[in-house]
């Protein structure tokens, strides 16, 4: 008799046999969801108003992948425990109870237990496997089991209902999908369309000029905008006679600019899509693929704060090492944010990456990230700003350091 280890996903499964090598168990895994939720009898689109899906209370499962039950119920034949070892969080946990349900049809009151990690580093798999639960979280298996129910009634009934009516107008109209994500993302694409469609551009023009100080620096000032070419051509000629220019205006100060808070999944979305020019399910693909390589931590997360004994030292050694730099021994310190979503840490870098392309400049992004948050100090910018008098001719520059 052996143990069975059930992960998520395939790369994940492969990294704790390593981690744990030598152990008398059989690790597998699934590829996600292995069942999905569906009406019962009588609410085809035939059968029913579109609004009565609200009303419906059971559900019936349905295989997803027929290839990972027919494999499950293989390996849980000869096993004495099962181990749960999906992603922790509510989808896992969700995973976690699907592959719970097919362990129980083979195994009624065998045992069971919960591995939890944040990174599939070895030292983590290790430390997860010595320190296994006693149970799922039931709470985050409800919670992803409303947001699959949720998806399914409301996708069916506004599908249906704008399909059907679509089709007595137009019995040519196939179909109208409606989700609960993808209505509202629309919205933003069509009102975004419409504003660049309702644009007209409006030419104007502008000075620039060059100035030199008593002491040689060398800086260049621009005027207002001019929306007459008649007005900017008078201007011109003005700024053309004139010897100097007078400062009317003249402001500096010292601005502070924070570190970021720690790295949650939409603040890493949002600045690789501008800094790489990748789509943002290309940047979550590769985030996942280091994080099941044991490069990076989990990274779909909605955490932006440290827990209080979160060891920075493994994080800071990879980054440093993956970065090339040095760093004198410092306390860290980091920037806290205000959310927690009770499963994940922040993303941090896990183990130093040494490949190229899209992987490493997401990772160097990740560790310089980390670096910023919890060692670093908050910047301090000087800006500068003046107002010019050129032959009557407002001009403005400004700079900083």
């Amino acid at each position: 008799m052996f143990s069975v280890i059930v992960a998520e996903k395939p790369s994940v499964a492969k990294r704790i046999k390593a981690a744990i090598r030598g152990e008398k168990v059989l690790v597998t895994a699934v590829r996600g969801h292995v069942f999905d939720s569906e009406f019962p009898e009588g609410f085809g689109w035939r059968e029913c108003n579109p609004s009565k899906l609200f009303d419906v209370r059971e559900f019936r499962d349905e295989v997803r992948d027929v290839r990972s039950v027919e494999e499950l119920r293989r390996v849980f034949r000869g096993a004495e425990l099962l181990v749960i070892a999906t992603d922790n969080d509510s989808e896992g946990e969700l995973i976690g109870a699907e592959i719970l349900k097919i362990w129980r049809d083979i195994k009624r009151d065998a045992p069971y237990k919960r591995m939890r990690f944040n990174s599939t580093s070895y030292e983590e798999l290790r430390k997860a496997w010595k320190n296994l639960e006693d149970d799922l979280n039931w709470r985050w298996v409800m919670k992803a089991l409303f947001r699959q129910r949720f998806d399914l009634i409301s996708g069916a009934a506004f599908t249906r209902l704008l399909t059907l009516s679509a089709r007595k107008h137009n019995r040519d109209v196939r179909l109208i999908s409606w989700g609960s994500c993808q209505a509202p993302t629309l919205w933003f694409v069509v009102k975004r369309e419409k504003e660049r469609m309702n644009f007209r551009s409006k030419p104007f023009w502008i000075l620039k000029a060059i100035f030199q100080t008593d002491s040689g620096e060398r800086f260049e000032a621009e005027s207002d905008r001019f929306w007459n070419l008649n007005d900017a051509r008078r201007a011109y000629q003005k700024a053309q006679l004139a010897a100097h220019g007078v400062v009317q205006k003249f402001d500096e100060k010292l601005v502070k600019i924070l570190r970021p808070t720690p790295l949650r999944t939409d603040d890493m979305l949002r600045d690789l899509t501008k800094i790489t020019g990748q789509s943002a399910a290309r940047i979550l693909q590769v985030a996942e693929d280091l994080y099941a390589k044991g490069f990076i931590s989990y990274p779909r997360t909605e955490t932006n704060k440290y827990r209080f004994g979160f060891d920075f030292d493994q994080p800071l050694k990879a980054a440093v090492q993956g970065l090339g730099i040095t760093l004198p021994f410092i306390e860290a310190k980091p920037r806290q944010g205000r959310r927690d979503d009770g499963a994940h840490t922040p993303i941090y870098p896990v183990m130093a990456y040494k490949g190229s392309g899209i992987h490493l400049r997401v990772w160097r992004y990740i560790a310089k990230r980390f670096l910023a948050n919890a060692f670093y100090r908050d910047a301090l910018k000087r800006e500068r700003s003046a107002e010019l008098d050129l032959a009557g001719i407002r001009m403005r520059t400004a700079g900083s350091e």
